[in-house]
């Protein structure tokens, strides 16, 4: 009996055996297989249209070529083959380069060798570049050019992404073309050898992926090397030389000696000053500066009698404009000066200078806090909006607090109230001759 279940078991396991061969009979048919090391650490890297496929060769000698796919590696639509050249290693890595349009792709790459051997396939994606990325790039922007007494200085923009650098391209001033290198961490530019307001470019390299074997280019527009002054290093302009003009139409009364035009550019801010008579507003005034600059602001100074009588009342100028020329007509007849006609040859340097009380506060005459008195101890800036060489500055005061603070109904105000009173006059800028 033993006999018999011994034997009824063996019988049982040879035919299980027999069932299992036939699920792997598929695979033993294809004999041993070989599989070659695989293709490692890739990276590919994007050009114009082509990408670079750097991996590391491991140190399997049957290795022969690097066969790569794309689009649909299974119908072999995308491939080709690359022989491994071990002499071209650079610390163990071989590269090479794919042609292929711009755009995005999945390659995988295998390892081939004698025999038919391969290795496992390694999938990675890359994108190549070309008229669309092109399309993206500009060049980088001068933000603003300053000019100073001997040189300018250009104001760069941020760079744009994976700018490597760009070229500025100008004109010495012996006429020869000059090209400057700017990299993307310069954020401004000296120049001292160069033709005013001849024409610049600006031509932008760009690298789609660091390391990519090709760059891209774009060139900005022609652009005039043209004076736009921002006289960032202006010093105060000295008084010495400063005289009034009397043109006609401007108002120099004043209430004796102790009150006289001259006190404006005496280099004293304080309770002394120039005070018209009652002559109505508005009221214009002409001073030459004795030289010829390029003006970046001025300060004005209110009369200051006090905490009771000080800025911000009566006579000191709460609204004015201010007006340059290079030189003056002196052919012009009275009506042009005593109108509107001369306006039209000088340059409106600033068309809103206006005074407040830092506080706000106007309901009692003389009322100031702190805050307003140490602003008017410091005068009043106000930044010219053009820069051009002028000589000659003409203001025009067209109202003072006392007619500001009664066309507001506020405490000490008269609406008819015609003087004008000023402590004193600065300007800052650079002198050109």
């Amino acid at each position: 009996m033993k006999n018999t279940i011994l034997y009824c078991m063996a019988f049982l396991a040879l035919a299980s055996c027999g069932g299992m061969n036939d699920n792997i009979e598929e695979y033993l048919a294809r004999g041993e297989v070989n599989y070659l090391g695989k293709v490692d650490s890739v990276q590919v890297t994007g050009g114009r249209e082509r990408v670079r496929i750097t991996w590391q060769l491991n140190s399997d000698p049957r290795i022969e070529d690097l066969r790569v796919y794309w689009n649909d590696k299974d119908e072999n639509r995308d491939s080709t083959v690359f022989a491994v050249d071990r002499s071209a290693l650079v610390n163990g890595f071989m590269s090479v380069t794919l042609d292929v349009p711009e755009g995005y792709y999945i390659f995988n790459l295998y390892h081939t060798g004698a025999k038919g051997y391969r290795s496992v396939g390694k999938e990675v994606t890359g994108r190549a570049y070309g008229s669309v990325y092109q399309s993206t790039l500009s060049a980088r922007q001068v933000k603003s050019i300053t000019e100073f007494v001997d040189r300018i200085a250009l104001a760069w923009d941020l760079p744009g992404d994976g700018e490597a650098r760009s070229v500025l391209h100008y004109v010495s001033a012996a006429g020869e073309p000059v090209e400057l290198v700017i990299s993307p961490g310069e954020n401004r530019t000296v120049l001292t050898d160069y033709t005013p307001n001849s024409i610049y470019t600006v031509t932008s390299y760009y690298l789609p992926e660091p390391d990519a074997p090709d760059e891209f280019d774009v060139t900005s527009d022609n652009m005039e090397l043209k004076d736009e002054f921002i006289p960032t290093a202006a010093i105060a302009l000295n008084k010495n030389s400063w005289n009034k003009v009397e043109l006609p139409g401007d108002n120099y009364t004043d209430y004796g000696s102790s009150y006289r035009f001259e006190l404006v550019y005496d280099g004293v801010a304080s309770d002394a000053g120039w005070n018209t008579q009652n002559v109505g507003l508005p009221i214009s005034f002409t001073l030459d500066l004795g030289v010829t600059a390029r003006l970046s602001y001025h300060r004005l100074w209110h009369v200051n009698r006090g905490w009771s009588y000080g800025f911000y009342l009566h006579a000191n100028p709460q609204h004015w404009k201010v007006y340059g020329a290079e030189t003056i007509d002196e052919s012009k007849s009275d009506s042009y000066w005593e109108g509107d006609d001369w306006k039209a040859d000088w340059v409106l340097l600033s068309s809103d200078c206006e005074v407040f009380k830092p506080s706000g506060r106007y309901d009692a005459a003389g009322a100031v806090t702190d805050d307003d008195q140490n602003t008017g101890l410091a005068g009043f800036r106000f930044d010219f909006a053009t820069y051009p060489p002028v000589r000659y500055i003409r203001f025009v005061v067209d109202k003072n607090f006392g007619m500001y603070l009664g066309e507001h109904g506020y405490a000490g105000g008269n609406p008819g109230f015609g003087e004008l009173s000023i402590s004193e006059i600065s300007f800052w800028g650079v002198v050109v001759e």
